[in-house]
């Protein structure tokens, strides 16, 4: 039992350009991405290999929250974030999705402990019908994405 993820480019609010492919990325002046020892940056840099060494700046962020937060800020134009964080943009919007053939999949699998209290087993219980698309909380948000099993 698992659940799914997708890399996504935000472009702040304030940007008039439109943007809609990896190509798009070239035309902008700075865009955040992942640093490499973080998932993001790892996912972002096999997805965008033949693009990123023609962005003319490239802000490397830290960790996921601190590159959504370098585009909802508008510090950067655009940044590639996780779909799941792209729900929660208030001042910046969703350019378009990545497409899953340009990186290896991001799988993040679920296991029932033994021992475990009650609420775990109903929840577990929950995700196993298939039915569920909220699959756990990230920071202080309800994070959606895709059940699989």
């Amino acid at each position: 039992l698992g659940a799914t993820n997708r890399l996504a480019v935000l472009q702040h609010s304030s940007l008039k350009r439109s943007i809609k492919s990896p190509e798009d990325l070239n035309r902008l002046d700075r865009i955040a991405i992942g640093g490499p020892n973080v998932p993001l940056g790892e996912k972002t840099r096999e997805a965008l290999a033949a693009h990123l060494p023609s962005i003319n700046r490239v802000i490397v962020g830290r960790n996921a929250e601190q590159v959504f937060r370098l585009v909802e800020s508008g510090e950067v134009d655009a940044a590639v974030v996780y779909l799941s964080d792209a729900a929660f943009a208030k001042d910046s919007r969703l350019s378009f999705v990545i497409s899953e053939r340009l990186h290896t999949p991001m799988k993040y699998w679920v296991a029932l402990l033994e021992g475990a209290p009650e609420d775990a087993r109903l929840f577990y219980d929950q995700l196993a019908t298939g039915e569920t698309t909220i699959i756990g909380l990230q920071g202080s948000r309800w994070a959606q994405g895709e059940i699989s099993q």
